[in-house]
């Protein structure tokens, strides 16, 4: 009775119908696609298997004053890239920079990942609630999405970063922030679409057959929500990790010690006249996760919602 439903209206002979799918055309129309949905993969594992790969490196998080020069900065050109060092050493404390950036990588997937869960399991629960329930809930439901959306939640979270405990996992503090303010977005796709739903023949049919309004819900309008649902998700990814990196770059996201891409590059700009490499790696990670996550995202949208190719 419930037909699976894409984010543009009905179904079209090529939509794709789940996201392994989706996925699976996706790379194989696009090189592009393929080579960013390589980069993603390798930046995971590089996260997942840190430990490992500094391992093999042979460094760690500990200082190696050996390293540097008199000055403080890197002893070898080029930042201290070496064999031992593989992207250099951090200036002043001579830390591994392949290390930083590989445990960087774990932190910043990990809220990026957190954050975007929790956003759109609020944003699905409460979407999808307005748009069914209506009345006096929909219209708390948009007033208060429409306050979130313009409050300047950047400048909260600094200060919510500044006077939360220190002994407040941080990476936990990060995921709930950033999901409470980003279930707005996913709600507002969430519920418009049940309401297109809601008003079609399956619906109805299966009120007048004596569905009660759990059933309604679970059986027929949630699996027609999996397309808005991972297209939203796959792009919010991207912009929860640039959050993090820019929360860390103001110095209200992850504390000392714990590795962070944006703390590393708001270091790297004291040196960046004098060392240029120091910045180079981690703005980099920070550029190739954040281009392949929406240039998958883009891609997923085009293969579960055909209508949506050529939009601006």
């Amino acid at each position: 009775m419930s037909d699976p439903l894409p984010l543009g209206g009905d179904v079209s002979p090529g939509a794709a119908r789940s996201l392994p799918v989706a996925l699976l055309r996706a790379v194989r129309r696009d090189a592009w696609t393929l080579t960013c949905a390589l980069m993603a993969v390798a930046i995971v594992m590089l996260a997942a298997g840190a430990d490992l790969w500094v391992a093999i490196e042979g460094q760690d998080l500990d200082p190696d004053l050996t390293a540097l020069g008199p000055d403080g900065l890197p002893a070898r050109s080029l930042g201290g890239v070496s064999g031992d060092h593989w992207f250099g050493v951090q200036p002043l404390n001579g830390i591994d920079l392949f290390a930083v950036v590989a445990y960087g990588a774990r932190v910043s997937l990990l809220v990026g990942l957190g954050a975007t869960l929790l956003a759109t399991v609020l944003g699905v629960l409460i979407g999808a609630s307005a748009g069914y329930i209506g009345g006096w809930w929909d219209r708390v439901v948009s007033w208060s999405s429409d306050v979130i959306l313009g409050f300047p939640s950047l400048i909260f979270m600094i200060a919510l970063g500044a006077v939360a405990p220190i002994e407040f996992p941080r990476q936990l503090l990060l995921i709930v922030v950033l999901g409470l303010f980003g279930w707005p977005r996913v709600a507002r796709i969430v519920r418009a679409q049940v309401l297109s739903l809601g008003k079609r023949n399956f619906v109805s049919a299966s009120k007048v057959m004596g569905g009660g309004t759990w059933h309604v819900f679970v059986k027929q309008l949630l699996p027609n929500l999996w397309a808005p649902i991972i297209i939203v998700s796959s792009l919010t990814i991207p912009s929860m990790i640039g959050n993090e990196a820019a929360l860390s770059f103001l110095g209200a996201g992850v504390l000392p010690p714990t590795p962070s891409w944006g703390r590393t590059i708001s270091d790297a700009i004291d040196f960046f006249e004098t060392d240029p490499m120091y910045l180079i790696f981690p703005g980099l990670m920070l550029f190739l996760i954040t281009l392949a996550f929406n240039v998958v995202g883009d891609s997923i949208r085009d293969e579960l919602d055909p209508k949506s190719k050529g939009r601006g």
